[in-house]
């Protein structure tokens, strides 16, 4: 496949590598970033995070560095489109984060790198859109900005008390499922939670709820006896609602074991293949060495027959010599070459 050829994205790319380009265009930054950018150590990553389909409009270079004694990252954007784009923060905020991501894999560690954008535009229009991330959210800026510049929101499970939980219906059917359905036995599991499922089975829609934590409890606890767990909900809710959850335990365990008898083939037809490459291995390796040392004794045995023959006829030709045969006639008798018969007798004689 031939390379596509970008005149302004070959150019930008060039061009930014040399360091005394690069380090005069590093001076658009904020001043508070000049002084703690390091500038000596600006090193060209290999990567581009710009799509593939876009690199006719934008080109992007990455240089590594330390930022306040920290690794860190500058990020170019050469903006080479006629026209201006109102969502290009928002583009720049996924090329930060891919950046920081490829950091992360690259080091293994959990500490986030400093990113700092610089972009270039050179279209024909003036740009008149903000460069704020923040602005695209027209109405509610200033909502946007407290809500994504403020700490996530965590909620806890393992520090909220199940009676607190339990205080509040819909959520802590939720939450106390979440946080003691794998914690606790499944008959513990049922009876703690019982007080919620009564007040939720009277209301609207409440049977899909059950049946949604039915299926959570079959799918994910262990140990589960089904008849002594219908027992509870039959005592507890009705009769009717304990058949339901029988329908979805029935239903769970004889897709489980669907599921378990087609992994089972699979693992099955693995570990045959991987004993049968084993066995075959071995056995060619056997079978191998066994046609090889007879094919090594079988060629031994003619190499040194003719090794034999070849060294009497050495030892005949000495004998030839001595009587005074020349050496024409050795050659004749022999069948050794000339030369052969030459150097055995300026070896003999000299």
């Amino acid at each position: 496949m031939n390379e596509v050829y970008f005149p302004h994205s070959r150019f930008f790319q060039s061009t930014i590598v040399d360091p005394r380009v690069n380090t005069e265009v590093l001076e658009h930054l904020p001043e508070e970033f000049r002084g703690i950018i390091n500038f000596k150590n600006l090193e060209l990553q290999p990567d581009t995070y710009v799509d593939s389909n876009l690199c006719e409009r934008r080109t992007d270079a990455v240089f590594a560095t330390t930022i306040n004694g920290k690794p860190g990252y500058i990020y170019c954007l050469l903006e080479h489109q006629s026209s201006p784009e109102r969502l290009m923060p928002f583009r720049i905020r996924n090329y930060i984060s891919s950046i920081m991501d490829a950091h992360v894999k690259k080091t293994g560690k959990s500490e986030l790198p400093v990113v700092i954008p610089l972009i270039y535009y050179t279209g024909d229009k003036e740009w008149k859109h903000s460069t704020d991330f923040f602005s695209l959210f027209n109405e509610n800026e200033e909502l946007a900005r407290k809500v994504m510049m403020r700490p996530v929101q965590l909620i806890d499970l393992n520090k909220i008390p199940d009676e607190k939980l339990k205080q509040r219906i819909y959520s802590g059917f939720l939450g106390f499922s979440m946080k003691n359905i794998t914690r606790q036995s499944p008959k513990d599991f049922l009876c703690g939670i019982m007080p919620l499922l009564r007040k939720i089975q009277p209301e609207h829609n409440g049977d899909i709820l059950l049946s949604t934590v039915f299926e959570y409890l079959v799918a994910v606890g262990e140990n589960k006896d089904v008849t002594e767990l219908n027992k509870i909900i039959s005592e507890g809710l009705s009769e009717e609602v304990a058949k339901k959850f029988m329908t979805i335990a029935d239903g769970l365990i004889e897709k489980g074991k669907q599921e378990g008898i087609v992994l089972g083939k699979q693992e099955g037809m693995q570990r045959g293949m991987q004993r049968g490459m084993q066995r075959g291995m071995q056995r060619g390796m056997q079978r191998g060495m066994q046609q090889g040392m007879q094919q090594g004794m079988q060629q031994g045995m003619q190499r040194g027959m003719q090794r034999g023959m070849h060294d009497g006829k050495q030892e005949v030709a000495k004998r030839l010599l001595d009587k005074g045969y020349n050496l024409e006639e050795i050659v004749e008798l022999t069948r050794l070459p000339l030369s052969e018969i030459q150097q055995i007798s300026d070896d003999t004689y000299h």
